[in-house]
């Protein structure tokens, strides 16, 4: 969701952290809210995965691609992108930011309850076993 141009070919994609049982680092969720709009409550707090054709219609990725495709598509818009002068690239990257950035700036306090909560014995474990009913 931090990319300046997001891809998609196939697979799923969500936010899957509450049903894993652990709490948003506040710079994961600002980038979200961000990059989401709206629609990052509903993927939050439901924690589904969506396919890529939901993500193109909720926004959360800015084009489908075929598979084969996504390497040379990704190198396209990257050469694209990267012709625009830095000097005028970067600082509009930070006006479109300035919120998110404010926001993660705010949270420092929370976010060290969240890193807290991220290394407990307890948390590792429920992060284990959501990857092991993955495989």
């Amino acid at each position: 969701m931090a990319a300046d141009f997001r891809l998609m070919s196939a697979g799923l994609i969500g936010l899957s952290e509450v049903a894993v049982g652990v709490p948003f680092p506040v710079a994961a969720l600002e980038i979200c809210r961000y990059s989401m709009g709206p629609s990052v409550t509903r993927a939050v707090l439901q924690a589904d995965n969506v396919d890529v054709l939901a993500a193109a219609q909720r926004g959360w990725i800015d084009e489908v691609v075929a598979p084969d495709d996504l390497l040379i598509r990704a190198v396209e818009i990257a050469r694209a992108l990267g012709q625009h002068p830095a000097t005028a690239y970067a600082p509009m990257k930070s006006q479109l930011h300035r919120h998110a950035r404010a926001a993660i700036d705010a949270g420092a306090e929370l976010d060290a309850n969240v890193r807290e909560i991220w290394k407990s014995a307890e948390t590792r474990a429920r992060i284990a076993a959501f990857l092991d009913a993955l495989k």
